[in-house]
């Protein structure tokens, strides 16, 4: 499309709900062709993550078999799998999600100059069960070389992606979109995509091709990087929260999260402006490198005012 087409803000309405995502290129062919997969560690590290806190959804570039990472990670009766065409995969968890459609496009191409052939997105829309609440998620991997957008540029693949949700998702899905786009935030991709959806978190791999967007506005946002495991790219993790401000916890509960006791949950960038209202740690101590960031951190300030 010569336009990026317009999309839809998430509906906001219905009872809260938090949601976490994982992008992790893989590495296939050097962390388990030549290296065997060095003993699960790119599972493991997924296990490790998930053991505070689940994935609702997960997204694999480099992805030559996602079964045999959901083993390594201690996942594979939790989570149902796609595995697409040229090596992009996706999870999810399937006790809380049910898939209503899924599929898979391609939207751009590699240059002759560093040609490995046609770039694909895959997705998925899906059910929450206990809520009823819709999320349209799509896994991307992006087009070479770096930060050229593949043979038809970079704003042309944007649109492509977008004309993919707009054409498969629903007015008031929440949209995840995340991958290893081989573009950076700046890039003529990352900038055509900004003009619809709000990016949450990048890496720091190649100046930030790994990526995360949505058009959920919240309050509530939480972006880790978790490290490699193996590969050259690190895991990234973002939680998002659909629908309004979380309901007040019974009274006691914001007491004993304040007294959690902290552990290392990674390396985290974090919005703390939720913690701030009032009762915006209230729900309790979820186990995320944002709550031991930003709730603590209220915490410590209101002993110092006392």
């Amino acid at each position: 499309p010569d336009v990026a087409p317009a999309l839809w803000e998430a509906d906001p309405s219905g009872p809260p709900l938090q949601v976490r995502v994982l992008t992790y290129n893989l590495f296939w062919w050097n962390l388990f062709d030549q290296r065997g997969g060095a003993g699960g560690a790119a599972g493991k590290l997924i296990g490790g993550a998930a053991r505070t806190r689940a994935f609702d959804f997960m997204g694999f570039q480099e992805c030559e078999d996602v079964h045999r990472v959901l083993v390594d990670a201690g996942l594979a009766a939790e989570y149902a799998f796609f595995q697409g065409e040229r090596a992009v995969c996706m999870a999810y968890k399937k006790s809380t999600w049910e898939v209503l459609q899924h599929g898979q496009s391609d939207v751009a191409e590699d240059t002759h100059v560093q040609y490995f052939g046609r770039r694909a997105a895959q997705w998925m829309r899906l059910q929450h069960k206990g809520t009823g609440k819709f999320v349209f998620f799509v896994n991307h991997h992006g087009p070479l070389p770096l930060n050229t957008g593949g043979a038809c540029g970079g704003e042309a693949t944007a649109r492509n992606i977008l004309q993919l949700i707009a054409g498969n998702g629903r007015p008031g899905d929440a949209v995840i979109l995340l991958g290893d786009f081989n573009q950076a935030p700046d890039s003529a991709t990352g900038k055509e995509l900004s003009t619809r959806l709000t990016r949450v978190t990048s890496g720091t791999f190649m100046a930030g091709i790994d990526n995360v967007f949505t058009n959920v506005k919240a309050p509530y946002v939480e972006t880790t990087k978790l490290g490699p495991g193996g590969s050259d790219h690190d895991a990234i993790s973002a939680a998002l929260q659909l629908g309004p401000p979380l309901a007040a916890a019974p009274q006691g509960v914001a007491k004993v999260a304040a007294q959690a006791a902290a552990r290392d949950r990674g390396e985290c960038t974090c919005k703390c402006s939720w913690a701030a209202e009032p009762r915006g740690c209230a729900h309790g101590d979820d186990g995320s490198c944002c709550w031991q960031q930003c709730c603590q951190r209220m915490h410590q300030v209101h002993v110092l005012r006392q």
